[in-house]
């Protein structure tokens, strides 16, 4: 008996004791995706000349099983069924033998070639029902994608090939061997798909850093703004009583002929105007003008520039117009792609956990990026009216237009799902009939 051959990189090994040509020899297929044209010619050939069993094709089916074997064994949710369920799905006793006696290349009559082919299509199908919801194709692709990959990995398979023919003792192959051979179609699909999750889960971190510095932004630019407002209006309140009262004294003054309001406005001057003391208000009202031209000061080195004289007013309303496009149309957008980004990465581990993962996902998750945009941009048409806190629809939770532009693009189906009701409900579209079935 020849040195039994494992499965490497697995939470249990398959198959021990037994010939190198039983278990090597599958494992030693040539990847599809990087044999060289006289080498599956040579592997062609060795299926025999009546060409029941095509050297492609037989190893594919194979490598296919003993990926669903050792996901299923390996799996601490699942595990093989017992002899009696094998035989109630229309399998023999010892269906696992069996196919650990499929040897490689295929040896034997047509019959037997057809028979062990026969066997492997039955018993993939029935391994597929016990790994579902994933399949074989699921499995080997989230191999290809979740492993790194290996460019020598073929070309340890092709020499490990002649190994074995020639009666010597070849390497253990790995899962990723498995996949590569099981679905050669999916090799290049899966470091296309690897490279997309490379770019999504970057650009998300970078999107992110680009949404926080422009929160930023506008948070800043909305607090020194208000911070000015509030100094002038406070500056306005601590003079209007002064200016009232001057106001009232002089025209009583001029006609009693006194002057004394002349004195409360050249108390309230800033100094050297008056050395004499000071009241009180007119100190509160410096240290308002103060606080009014600092606030300015900030709000100017916000803009970059400071507003020309005279012209404060209209630089502070064209930065408040500004920061209000900004908050409401362009932030949301850049929170809902956020929100959308999250979902995806979630949603491709969550798959990549069970072993779902398949090409179309990639063209899912760039859909959903997209859709993500397009909500964060019009969700707030839906929840709110200009202006509004966002609370109408929500009860009594407000929230701000980005955090709901996050939550919309997070579960953007559901916005859609709900959308579609609301429509069916504004026009009254009725849901389709169900279909007829023929008697």
């Amino acid at each position: 008996m020849a040195a039994g051959v494992h499965i490497r990189g697995g939470e249990a090994d398959v198959m021990t004791e037994t010939t190198v040509a039983e278990l090597a020899g599958p494992r030693a297929v040539l990847p599809m995706a990087t044999a060289t044209a006289p080498a599956l010619a040579a592997a062609a050939g060795a299926a025999g000349e009546d060409g029941i069993a095509p050297a492609a094709v037989f190893s594919q089916q194979l490598c296919e099983v003993q990926l669903l074997i050792d996901f299923v064994s390996g799996n601490a949710a699942r595990r093989l069924p017992d002899k009696a369920a094998a035989v109630a799905a229309g399998l023999d006793e010892d269906w696992i033998e069996k196919v650990c006696r499929i040897s490689w290349p295929p040896a034997g009559s047509a019959a037997a070639q057809a028979e062990e082919e026969a066997l492997l299509v039955k018993v993939k199908d029935y391994l597929n029902t016990l790994a579902a919801p994933a399949s074989g194709a699921s499995v080997a692709f989230t191999l290809l994608v979740a492993q790194e990959d290996n460019s020598r990995d073929a070309e340890d398979t092709v020499d490990d090939m002649a190994a074995l023919r020639s009666g010597q003792s070849g390497r253990a192959f790995s899962r990723n061997s498995l996949a590569r051979t099981a679905f050669p179609g999916l090799v290049d699909k899966a470091r296309t798909f690897r490279r997309v999750m490379w770019y999504i889960g970057y650009g998300l971190g970078v999107w992110l850093s680009l949404t926080c510095l422009l929160s930023f932004y506008i948070a800043l630019g909305n607090a020194r703004i208000g911070q000015h407002r509030s100094a002038v209006e406070t500056l306005a309140k601590l003079e209007a009583p002064a200016l009232l009262a001057v106001s009232g004294t002089a025209a009583s003054g001029g006609a009693t002929g006194t002057n004394a309001s002349t004195t409360d406005l050249t108390a309230c001057r800033p100094p050297p105007a008056t050395t004499a003391p000071r009241p009180s208000q007119c100190i509160a009202i410096d240290a308002a003008r103060a606080d009014a031209t600092a606030t300015r000061a900030n709000v100017g080195a916000w803009l970059r520039s400071d507003p020309k004289p005279g012209a404060e007013n209209a630089a502070i309303l064209a930065a408040t117009s500004w920061l209000d496009v900004l908050g409401g149309g362009v932030l949301p957008v850049f929170y809902g792609i956020l929100g959308a980004g999250a979902s995806v990465l979630r949603l491709l581990a969550g798959r990549m956990r069970l072993s779902l993962l398949m090409p179309r996902d990639q063209t899912l998750a760039l859909q959903q990026l997209a859709l993500g945009a397009v909500v964060g941009a019009c969700i707030g048409l839906f929840v709110s009216p200009p202006g509004g806190d966002g609370a109408n629809v929500l009860g009594t939770v407000s929230l701000s237009s980005s955090a709901l532009s996050f939550i919309a693009g997070f579960g953007v189906e559901a916005v859609f799902a709900t959308l579609e009701a609301v429509i069916a409900r504004v026009f009254n579209v009725a849901p389709p009939p169900p279909p007829v079935r023929g008697s």
